[in-house]
C-alpha cells in the first residue's frame, strides 16, 4: 500500500498532539508535586522544630520525650494522628484541642493531673483517645463532651478511685466500643456509671480494688452489645446468683486472681443467666474451696469453665452440665483434690471429652496418694460412673434403702411393744401395791378397835 501525502500529514499531526499532551502533563505534575513537597516540607519542619517530634507526612505527628508542657496549637488543622508520650514530660493540664480532623490522639505517660471540661469538644471525628499512665484523679460528665465518633477510650494507670455517674455517658460518646479502666485504683462504681453506652463491647476493670461485683442492674438494659468484661486482680470474695448480674450479650467473663472463696450459682429458666450468651467463665488463681451450682445446663452457650490454681478438694459430679454438647473445657488442674473416695472420680471419666492434663491434676490427700496423679491406676480404682463407690449402682442403692427402712420400722415396733409391756407391768405393780396398802390399813384399824374395848373376848367368867 502506498502512502499518500494526505496520510503522512495526518500521522504527523497526531504525533505532535501526543507530544504536546505529554509535555503539559509533565509540567503540571512538576508544579503540583513541587508545591506538595514544599508544603509537606514546611509542615514537617514546623513539627520537627519541637524537640522529640517527628512526622511521616502532613497528617501524622509523633512526639516522644519532648521538651514542652502543653499540647502545641500551631500545627496544621489537617492533622489526623497525634501521639505524644514520654515519662519525663510534666503536662499538668489538658485544655481545648484545636485539631478538628484528629482521628487518633495519644497523651500517654505525660504526668497529666487534670483535663478541662469540654477539652475535646471540637474533636468530632476522633475515633481513638488514649491517656494511659497519667495522674488524673477526677473526671466529670463534661470531660468527654463532643466525642460523638469516639470508639476507643484507654485510661489505664490513672488514680481515678471512683467512677462517678454520668462520666461515661452515651450522650457524649454514643459510638464507644472499648473502655479500658485497668489499674485505676478504683474502689467504687457509682450507679449508672455506664448508662447509655449501647455499642460498648469491651469493659476492662482489672487490677483495681473493687470488693463487690459492679451493680450493672440499671446499666444492663443499655449495655446490649457488651461481650467482654474483665475484672481480674480485684478484691472479690464470692460469686453467687445474687451479685452476678451481667448483660445477656456477654460472652467472656474474666475474674482471675481475686479473693473468691465460694461460687454458688443457681440458674433457673426465669433468670438472666439462662438466656445469656456467656461462653467462657475464668476463675483461675482464686481461693475457691466451694463450687456449688444448679441448672448450668440452662446456660446453653457455656463452653469453658476455668478453675485452675484454687483450693478445691471435692466437687459434686452434677455441678457441671456434662450432657451439654457445647461444654468442652473444664480446667481443674493445680487443686488439692480428695482422692480418699469416689466423689471426684468424674475427673477421670471426663478426661477424654475435656482433654485434662494428666500431669497437673493431683491428689492433695490422703497421705498415701499425696501428689499422685488422679489418673494413676491406684486412685479411684473400681469407682462407678458419676462418682459412685463399687457396688453403688442405682438398683443396689434403692434396695439398700428399702431394706434399711424395713429394719428401722421393725426395730421401732419392737421397741414400742417392749415399752407397752413395761408400762402395763408398772401399772399392775402399782395396783397390787395400792391393794396391799388398803388391806393393811383395814387390819390395823380393827386391831385398834379390839384393844380399845372394856371387855375382852375371854372375860365371860
Amino acid at each position: 500500500m502506498s502512502l499518500s501525502p494526505r496520510n503522512i500529514s495526518s500521522s504527523s499531526h497526531a504525533t505532535k498532539v501526543r507530544l504536546l499532551n505529554t509535555f503539559l502533563g509533565v509540567l503540571f505534575c512538576g508544579v503540583f508535586c513541587s508545591r506538595l513537597i514544599a508544603g509537606q516540607s514546611e509542615f514537617c519542619t514546623s513539627a520537627t522544630s519541637v524537640k522529640g517530634c517527628s512526622c511521616s507526612h502532613e497528617s501524622n505527628i509523633e512526639c516522644t520525650n519532648g521538651s514542652f508542657n502543653s499540647v502545641p496549637t500551631t500545627w496544621s488543622t489537617n492533622l489526623t494522628v497525634l501521639k505524644i508520650n514520654g515519662s519525663q514530660i510534666d503536662m499538668p493540664v489538658v485544655s481545648l484541642i484545636p485539631y478538628p480532623n484528629l482521628k487518633m490522639f495519644h497523651l500517654d505517660h505525660l504526668g497529666i493531673r487534670h483535663v478541662s471540661d469540654f477539652a475535646f469538644q471540637n474533636l468530632t471525628h476522633l475515633e481513638k483517645l488514649s491517656m494511659v499512665g497519667n495522674r488524673i484523679t477526677g473526671l466529670t460528665a463534661s470531660t468527654f463532651s463532643g466525642l460523638v465518633s469516639l470508639e476507643l477510650l484507654f485510661l489505664e494507670g490513672n488514680p481515678l478511685y471512683v467512677v462517678e455517674s454520668g462520666v461515661f455517658s452515651g450522650v457524649n460518646m454514643p459510638r464507644l466500643v472499648e473502655l479500658k479502666l485497668k489499674d485505676c485504683q478504683l474502689y467504687e462504681m457509682e450507679r449508672n456509671a455506664f448508662r447509655g453506652l449501647g455499642h460498648l463491647r469491651l469493659l476492662d476493670l482489672s487490677e483495681n480494688h473493687l470488693e463487690t461485683f459492679p451493680d450493672l442492674d440499671e446499666d444492663v438494659s443499655m449495655l446490649t452489645h457488651l461481650t467482654h468484661l474483665y475484672m481480674s486482680r480485684n478484691r472479690l470474695t464470692s460469686l453467687d446468683s445474687e451479685n452476678l448480674r451481667i448483660p445477656r450479650s456477654l460472652t467472656e467473663l474474666k475474674l482471675e486472681e481475686n479473693r473468691i472463696r465460694s461460687v454458688r450459682l443457681t440458674v433457673t429458666k426465669e433468670s438472666a443467666l439462662a438466656n445469656s450468651s456467656l461462653s467462657e467463665l475464668h476463675l483461675t488463681r482464686n481461693r475457691i474451696s466451694t463450687f456449688e451450682t444448679k441448672g448450668l445446663e440452662l446456660m446453653r452457650n457455656l463452653s469453658t469453665i476455668d478453675l485452675e490454681w484454687n483450693e478445691l478438694k471435692t466437687v459434686e459430679y452434677n455441678s457441671f452440665p456434662w450432657k451439654s454438647s457445647v461444654l468442652t473445657r473444664v480446667l481443674v488442674s493445680y487443686n488439692p483434690w480428695d482422692c480418699s473416695g469416689c466423689g471426684n472420680s468424674w475427673i477421670v471419666e471426663q478426661s477424654v471429652v475435656n482433654k485434662f492434663n494428666h500431669t497437673t491434676i493431683k491428689c492433695g490427700f490422703p497421705v498415701q496418694f499425696l501428689n499422685q496423679s488422679v489418673f494413676s491406676s491406684r486412685v479411684f480404682s473400681g469407682c462407678q460412673p458419676g462418682g459412685q463407690s463399687p457396688g453403688q449402682s442405682p438398683v443396689v442403692i434403692v434396695v439398700a434403702l428399702i431394706v434399711t427402712t424395713i429394719l428401722v420400722v421393725g426395730l421401732f415396733l419392737v421397741l414400742a411393744r417392749r415399752c407397752r409391756r413395761r408400762r402395763m407391768a408398772s401399772q399392775l405393780r402399782q395396783s397390787v401395791k395400792q391393794q396391799t396398802q388398803q388391806t393393811n390399813s383395814t387390819f390395823s384399824y380393827r386391831q385398834m378397835e379390839n384393844m380399845s374395848s372394856p371387855f375382852s373376848i375371854g372375860d365371860d367368867d
